[in-house]
């Protein structure tokens, strides 16, 4: 799979390994950072060779949502998914973010904001 066309500013890549129990609130946390039609912006879903339905559930979400690419990436391990995550988009900004977590409103505004500032941004967890 190519990289996403040169208009896409950011891109969030959500890596998944037999999450499909979890990564529904995950994806709609990220999506609703997303305006309709926002052009700008690209949701990378990578399946990190789940044996569960998360595969289905990354392909049941994309069909709502125009801004959402889909990987598959069977090698075994986060840096192998998210490595594929980041060759799949064109973007010159890459959020990372997993299923399990969920982001708060105004996560991705922050990080963007902040990656323009400096090469590398963490965030603050709440467990």
């Amino acid at each position: 799979m190519g990289p996403c066309p040169s208009r896409t500013e950011v891109a969030v890549v959500l890596c998944a390994l037999n999450a499909a129990e979890v990564v529904t609130e995950q994806l709609n946390a990220v999506a609703a950072q997303i305006a309709a039609g926002d052009r700008r912006v690209d949701l990378v879903l990578v399946d990190n060779g789940s044996s569960d339905r998360t595969g289905e559930v990354f392909a049941d979400y994309a069909r709502g949502h125009e801004f959402i690419r889909l990987v598959h990436e069977p090698r075994p391990g986060l840096p192998w998914a998210r490595n594929a995550g980041v060759r799949a988009s064109a973007a010159p900004l890459i959020l990372m973010c997993d299923a399990d977590d969920h982001v708060l409103d105004g996560w991705r505004t922050a990080m963007t904001d902040a990656l323009e500032r400096t090469d590398l941004v963490g965030c603050h967890f709440d467990i």
